[in-house]
């Protein structure tokens, strides 16, 4: 996002999204059992942490915020390795079935297009190039993913991550 592009919401508007997103949270979605156990609930809800939490790293990035975990695994999305991307992207796959960001792989010929899949804890190591993932994995035995096409997010190192250091960046807004 260039850097003269002014925030498209309100401070208080970024605030309310963001508090929509803790509530979520509250309620228990984002663990490994909700995932497991309640897979459509679980999906409903991470599309609207993620609409609503895409809202909120545009603002703070028009500001001149980007969010970023430094010494996690972040994959790069669109040539962008912080969160800002990662989520942009995650919420453009979750909300638009002819998403690019659903495709696992690309070629004249064929499309192979998947969407949430989930891999809890440790998995195998991904097969292909650095833009081809055939199969979903997570190099952390703590972290559990969930992948949009090739796009994997995992949802301690990344969206939690996100979360926390969002809402720190609002609150220090005036």
């Amino acid at each position: 996002m260039p850097k003269d592009r002014k925030p498209t919401i309100s401070l208080a508007q970024a605030r309310d999204a963001m508090a929509h997103v803790y509530k979520l949270d509250g309620y228990g979605f984002f663990t490994v059992e909700s995932a497991k156990n309640h897979q459509p609930v679980f999906r409903a809800t991470l599309t609207s942490a993620l609409i609503e939490l895409n809202e909120v790293l545009k603002f703070l990035a028009a500001s001149g915020q980007r969010i970023d975990c430094k010494g996690d695994d972040i994959q790069p999305v669109l040539n962008e390795g912080d969160l800002t991307s990662l989520i942009a992207a995650c919420r453009n796959a979750a909300c638009h079935l002819d998403s690019n960001h659903r495709h696992v792989e690309s070629r004249r010929s064929f499309v192979l297009s998947a969407s949430w899949n989930l891999v809890f804890g440790r998995g195998p190591p991904p097969i292909g190039g650095e833009s081809i993932i055939a199969m979903p994995s997570s190099p952390f035995d703590d972290d559990w993913a969930v992948y949009m096409g090739g796009i994997r997010l995992l949802m301690v190192r990344n969206f939690r991550c996100a979360v926390n250091k969002a809402d720190v960046a609002l609150k220090a807004m005036r």
